[in-house]
């Protein structure tokens, strides 16, 4: 759906801090309570991670994979 969206597509280039500073401020995020537990918790880096939707380098910074 299109705040998951927006939650993957912010972590572009961020690290998990800069990430979440930035993710909850968003619109789309905020409304979705269940996304907004799942990034909490964890589980949506994880998931996204796994997924291979994002990669995260050495320097623990996100990248899309295109």
């Amino acid at each position: 759906d299109s705040a998951r969206r927006q939650a993957i597509a912010l972590m572009d280039g961020k690290t998990q801090q800069q990430w979440n500073n930035i993710v909850f401020q968003d619109p789309s995020v905020k409304g979705d309570a269940t996304l907004k537990g799942a990034i909490i918790q964890g589980t949506f880096v994880t998931e996204a991670l796994a997924i291979g939707l994002v990669t995260r380098d050495d320097n623990g910074v996100f990248h899309l994979m295109k």
